[in-house]
């Protein structure tokens, strides 16, 4: 085998090393950027069930007292806008809405709270932040690992020339407090 021959070898193998390395790079930076996209998805679609939950719990609130109407107003606004903007809007949102729920059910009487129609609105939006606290957990698994392709090498050259920018996490969640039990511990 001549030199030149070899040489063409070892820069055709480097060449072919090079494109796989780039291939692969770019392939899990889509595919990790797809699973926050779907993350914030299936996340989205818990802020909504949370939305017409609350609007539920409101309209099952003015039925039953005239007591809190401004605070059930505003609740209801708020929601209305939950899903809309970037993840730290939604997160900011999000926890807006539950610090106000339980300034409702802290300034609402635990006989009025355990009625059947407001007990039951309860219960499904205590089961929704479960869902929602789960989702936050997924979509932040997934930025974290997207984060980490875009950070690291050689996918940061790869992220850089392809317009990946990192995502933001969505904020820990307040919790609802459910002051019906309160009673009983």
């Amino acid at each position: 085998m001549k030199k030149g021959t070899g040489w063409l070898l070892l820069g055709s193998f480097l060449v072919l090393i090079l494109i796989i390395v780039v291939v692969k790079s770019y392939s899990s930076l889509s595919s990790t950027k797809e699973d926050v996209i779907n993350r914030e998805s299936d996340l989205n679609v818990q802020l909504t069930r949370k939305k017409e939950q609350i609007s539920n719990l409101v309209k099952v609130f003015q039925e039953s007292t005239s007591d809190n109407e401004e605070l059930l107003n505003e609740i209801e606004s708020i929601s209305k806008s939950i899903v809309k903007g970037s993840i730290k809007d939604k997160s900011k949102i999000n926890n807006k809405i539950t610090s106000l729920l339980n300034q409702l059910f802290e300034n609402t009487s635990l006989e009025f709270l355990k009625e059947e129609k407001i007990s039951t609105s309860i219960d499904e939006i205590l089961s929704t932040e479960k869902r929602i606290n789960t989702a936050i957990t997924n979509y932040n698994n997934a930025v974290d690992d997207f984060n980490g392709n875009v950070g690291g090498f050689p996918s940061s050259i790869i992220a850089k020339l392809r317009g990946f920018d990192k995502k933001e996490l969505f904020d820990l969640p307040i919790e609802v407090k459910d002051l019906r039990k309160s009673e009983i511990e």
